[in-house]
């Protein structure tokens, strides 16, 4: 499927030039409260997005991952998950890998953003972590009727501010990724991995038609 077909390229690009377009310089920690307000950003436009496409099931499901690409650093993220095994990879193993993961952050952050409305998240403030980074902590509202703590990490890139992890109960999918990663390519080796991402990949396609 091509993420970027003429048929929707007006959503994707507005949706991209909402969330990228941030004052932030790449070299510094992004500013509390302009963190603070992309996390908002991001849920609106969920909202809006999922709303706009919600009888049409595969141009809500290519905006919505057009908008999940736009607000995440996925090239960091898929270094992040692999660790330490990063390092070892060549070029061509690195570019596989990075062709195949996308797919994957898609299914594995879509759930925590897609039909929150205001209503459904509270944005609670902002918080510097370390030299780089800023947290907004959030609450989600789950099916049960409970609020979920969801932090979001958020990190200057060179063309605005994205995010590089987000813990849903104290628990980070990056940290989360990174053992099953890890795991796999212990037990049974990087080709393995790409293997199961490729199958992944393949089955989501063919869900979206």
């Amino acid at each position: 499927m091509n993420l970027f077909a003429p048929r929707h390229g007006a959503v994707v690009a507005a949706i991209v030039a909402v969330i990228v377009a941030t004052p932030s310089g790449a070299a510094d920690r992004p500013g509390l409260d302009e963190s603070q307000a992309f996390v908002e950003r991001l849920a609106d436009e969920a909202v809006r997005t999922w709303a706009m496409h919600e009888s049409d099931e595969a141009a809500r499901n290519e905006a919505m991952d057009a908008l999940i690409r736009s607000a995440f650093d996925i090239d960091f993220i898929s270094r992040a998950v692999l660790g330490r095994y990063w390092r070892k990879l060549d070029e061509g193993q690195r570019h596989r890998f990075r062709e195949l993961f996308p797919e994957f952050v898609v299914e594995v952050y879509l759930p925590h953003i897609a039909k929150y409305s205001r209503d459904h998240l509270r944005v609670l403030g902002a918080r510097p972590r370390g030299k780089r980074d800023v947290v907004v902590k959030s609450e989600l509202l789950s099916d049960t009727g409970d609020w979920i703590e969801a932090d979001w990490r958020i990190r200057s890139v060179g063309d605005g501010i994205r995010i590089i992890d987000l813990s849903v109960a104290g628990v980070s999918l990056v940290l989360v990724q990174r053992q099953e990663f890890e795991a796999v390519i212990r037990r049974d080796g990087f080709a393995s991995l790409v293997e199961q991402l490729l199958e992944r990949k393949n089955r989501a396609a063919s869900a979206r038609g």
